[in-house]
C-alpha cells in the first residue's frame, strides 16, 4: 500500500511539477497579505481565488507536457506522458477539467479575477499551442511566463481584498523584470531536444558558455537600476534592499554554475531565487518594512 501510494505522489510530482505550486501560493499569499496590511482573513472569495491560482498552473504545465511529449521523449524522459505513466487522452481529459474548474472558481471571486485567471489560462494555450507556441519563441516565452509567475499569482491575492489598480507596481516590476531573464535557466538542460525540434532558447541560439554571460550581465544590470531608483526615492527603497539582496544571491548562483556546469542545478538555484526573493518580501513585511 505505501509503494502504490508512495508511486502515485511521484507521478502527481512529475505530471504537474508540484514544486511550482510553492512559488504560485507565495505569490498569491504575497499579494493578500500586502492588501489588507495583515493576515488575509479567510473567506469563500479568498478560497475560490487560491482555487483558481492552483488550478491554472497544474492545467497550464499539464496542457504544455501534453504538447511537449516528442521533445520530452529526449530531454525527459521519465516524465509521465512520454514514459507511458498516463496516457495522451487521459492527460488532455484532466487539463480540460483544470482549466474548468479554475475559470468557475474565479468567476465567483469577481470579475478581475475571472479577467486575470482567463489572462493565465490563454498564456498558458498560447505558450503551448501552435500557431503561436510561444515556448518556442525566446523572449516571448520568458515574458508569457513571467507574466503569469508575477502579475497574475500575486494580483489574484490582491484582487480580493483591493482594487487592481492600488497594487505595487514597482514591487510586481522588480519581479517580472528579474524572472524575465532568470526564466532562461530552465532552457540549459533542454538544449538538445530544443535544437531537434527549433526551439529558440537562447542556450540554442548563442550555445551554454555565451548564454550565461548574456543571462548574468542582464540581470545584474536589471537589479542595479532598481537597486539605483530605490535610492534615488523614485521608488520605495525597500525595492533597493531586496534588489542587492536578489544581487548577491544571483552572483553566487552564476559563479556556482560556471564552476561545475551542472544545469540542473543552475535551474533549481535559480527557482529558489524566485522563492527566496517573495520570502524576503516577507520578513520586510512582518518586521514592518514594507506596507
Amino acid at each position: 500500500m505505501s509503494s502504490w501510494i508512495e508511486d502515485k505522489v511521484v507521478l502527481a510530482h512529475d505530471m504537474f511539477k508540484l514544486e511550482d505550486q510553492a512559488a504560485n501560493v507565495l505569490s498569491f499569499v504575497l499579494g493578500a497579505l500586502l492588501a489588507t496590511g495583515s493576515i488575509p482573513p479567510f473567506s469563500v472569495s479568498f478560497l475560490c481565488a487560491f482555487v483558481a491560482v492552483f488550478c491554472s498552473l497544474l492545467g497550464v504545465n499539464l496542457l504544455n507536457q501534453i504538447t511537449d511529449i516528442e521533445i520530452d521523449r529526449i530531454n525527459k524522459p521519465h516524465r509521465p506522458l512520454p514514459s507511458g505513466k498516463i496516457s495522451k487522452k487521459a492527460a488532455i481529459i484532466i487539463t480540460a477539467i483544470l482549466y474548468a474548474i479554475a475559470g468557475v472558481a474565479a468567476a465567483v471571486v469577481s470579475v478581475p479575477a475571472f479577467a486575470l485567471t482567463a489572462v493565465y489560462l490563454i498564456m498558458g494555450l498560447l505558450y503551448s499551442l501552435p500557431p503561436a507556441r510561444l515556448k518556442e519563441r525566446f523572449i516571448l516565452s520568458n515574458i508569457s511566463i513571467a507574466i503569469c509567475y508575477n502579475f497574475v499569482n500575486f494580483l489574484m491575492g490582491w484582487v480580493v481584498f483591493k482594487p487592481l489598480g492600488a497594487a505595487p507596481l514597482p514591487l510586481l516590476a522588480l519581479l517580472f523584470a528579474y524572472d524575465v531573464i532568470a526564466i532562461n535557466a530552465k532552457d540549459y538542460f533542454d538544449v538538445e531536444g530544443d535544437r531537434l525540434h527549433n526551439a529558440r532558447t537562447l542556450p540554442v541560439l548563442l550555445g551554454t558558455k555565451k548564454a550565461l554571460d548574456v543571462d548574468e550581465i542582464s540581470n545584474l544590470a536589471i537589479l542595479s537600476v532598481f537597486i539605483a531608483l530605490g535610492f534615488s526615492g523614485v521608488i520605495p527603497i525597500y525595492i533597493s534592499v531586496l534588489g542587492i539582496l536578489m544581487l548577491i544571491g544571483t552572483g553566487i548562483i552564476f559563479q556556482d554554475v560556471k564552476k561545475n556546469s551542472d544545469f540542473l542545478r543552475f535551474y533549481h538555484l535559480s527557482f529558489s531565487m524566485h522563492i527566496i526573493a517573495r520570502l524576503i518580501i516577507l520578513a520586510m513585511f512582518f518586521s514592518g518594512f514594507v506596507r
